[in-house]
């Protein structure tokens, strides 16, 4: 199907900021230009066209508590929008930052076949502490079957709201096989 699709949530206590780098920028110097490398960042859903790891490297050195997800880009650009006009990136970065009361849980299903499984255990234990799921975004690997990551979550989370992309890989806490918790961050 064709289309654009968007969900759009709200957290009053929250602030949400965003950044765009292209290749051959200075990276801190840029992430600092764009506040990026200000205090108080709790989470970073990134985008990418190209090798990013000085990007990663350079915000979870400054930001080690935060939560940094996201993928590599399938397509040939990304945007950003700010300040009323619309940048193409064909090559970079582009990153949405939140700070603030930010409630986020991060889950990264490292074997292939489990996302149900997975989607079922997060969904308990989040349960279990009270809480429910607002939304989500995926970042599915394309060598995963997206489609059924995609029905794990609707079929476990049937009313809340879905958005994600196929990859050519994910950004995400290292899935950490000793962990009782499914979630993360």
């Amino acid at each position: 199907d064709e289309g654009v699709a968007l969900s759009l949530g709200s957290f009053p206590e929250a602030e949400v900021s965003s950044f765009a780098l292209k290749r051959g920028d200075d990276v801190t110097d840029e992430l600092a230009k764009q506040g990026a490398l200000a205090s108080g960042w709790k989470v970073f859903a990134i985008m990418t066209t190209m090798n990013c790891k000085e990007v990663l490297d350079v915000l979870q050195t400054t930001h080690p508590e935060a939560a940094i997800i996201g993928g590599v880009v399938q397509g040939e650009w990304m945007f950003r929008a700010y300040a009323h006009k619309i940048h193409f990136i064909r090559e970079g970065v582009v990153g949405l930052m939140f700070r603030g009361n930010v409630p986020l849980a991060a889950l990264v299903c490292s074997q292939r076949h489990n996302a149900t499984e997975q989607m079922q255990r997060a969904k308990a234990e989040v349960q279990e502490q009270g809480k429910s799921v607002l939304g989500a975004l995926m970042f599915t690997c394309c060598a995963r079957d997206e489609e059924a990551d995609a029905k794990a979550f609707t079929d476990t989370f049937p009313a809340t709201p879905l958005a994600g992309m196929p990859c050519g890989g994910e950004i995400g806490p290292a899935a950490c096989s000793d962990s009782k918790s499914v979630t993360q961050v």
